[in-house]
């Protein structure tokens, strides 16, 4: 489990997946690629470099993308996958090598992109979403460990989904 401050952070956030607490609506959140943008270039562009299978669609693709992943991997490649909504844990969402991320490194990663935030107002001014901060800290993790092959499922932001800043290699949609 997660340190629970990180965890409030993260539940304070403009969040489309479910009713914010923060009293914000799914309206709120302005359509955008520059939050995860300005994030990502603060974390190294971590997504460029990525050898990614971008999946999309209406329904199946989390299914979709964990086939994938369990298929990369028993072929012998080093495979990230971000998913989302996670189903019991926040782990979930960030899998290396089949296996949710562990709690440290989801620490570490949500600990360096709140300092971040908390150090730069080109961030904090426009701060991002759940969801970003999540995609941020998946493509940070998945440079870190060296992986071969990222898959990545788009979550419900249509053009201006944070995932549509990595590069994909194949795109599916399901």
């Amino acid at each position: 489990m997660i340190d629970p401050r990180l965890e409030e952070w993260l539940e304070n956030r403009p969040n489309m997946e479910k009713d914010n607490p923060s009293g914000l609506s799914r309206r709120a959140i302005r359509p955008s690629l520059d939050r995860i943008t300005t994030l990502c270039k603060y974390l190294g562009d971590p997504q460029i470099g990525l050898d990614a299978i971008h999946v999309t669609g209406t329904n199946g693709k989390t299914s979709t993308t964990r086939i994938i992943d369990s298929l990369m991997f028993t072929k012998g490649f080093t495979t990230g996958l971000i998913t989302s909504p996670h189903l019991a844990v926040l782990n979930e969402r960030i899998c290396l090598n089949t296996e949710p991320i562990g709690d440290h490194e989801l620490e570490e990663a949500l600990t360096l992109i709140q300092k971040l935030e908390n150090e730069l107002d080109e961030i904090s001014s426009d701060a991002p979403s759940y969801f970003e901060l999540m995609i941020a800290a998946g493509f940070y993790e998945m440079s870190s460990q060296g992986t071969n092959i990222a898959v990545i499922e788009v979550g419900m932001g249509g053009q201006f989904d944070a995932t549509n800043i990595c590069e994909s290699k194949v795109s599916i949609i399901t």
